[in-house]
């Protein structure tokens, strides 16, 4: 699994440390999982330091996230963090694509603490 997937029920939170190569059916199962686990308005940190993100080419997870809102509302915010030039584009592009018919925000940082700011403020 491309995957250290970690559940902070106190601070409603999914913690994703992303390793190459991700696949995306192994995307698709952490939407998955979020659902089964009753998380899917949990904000989530994405650590894509280590990874290369592709997920903004890929009709097929925006199209799955889309139909997850339909049915589970809104998910919530996402924080990436990486410092790879192609991870930040991909990840705004991601933001960009999604915009119209998702109510999710993405936002990308250089640090793991700003990161996690963003998130506790976002979610009070």
């Amino acid at each position: 699994m491309p995957f250290d997937y970690t559940r902070d029920d106190a601070r409603r939170r999914i913690r994703l440390r992303a390793i190459d190569p991700i696949i995306v059916s192994e995307v698709l199962a952490v939407l998955a999982r979020q659902v089964a686990e009753q998380a899917w308005h949990y904000g989530m940190l994405v650590d894509a330091r280590l990874a290369t993100l592709r997920i903004a080419d890929n009709p097929t997870y925006l199209a799955r996230v889309q139909e997850l809102e339909t049915e589970h509302g809104p998910h919530g915010p996402v924080a990436v963090v990486t410092t790879k030039p192609a991870n930040i584009a991909a990840a705004k592009a991601y933001a960009i694509q999604s915009a119209p018919t998702s109510s999710m925000e993405v936002d990308v940082f250089w640090d793991l603490d700003d990161a996690e700011r963003w998130l506790d403020g976002y979610q009070k």
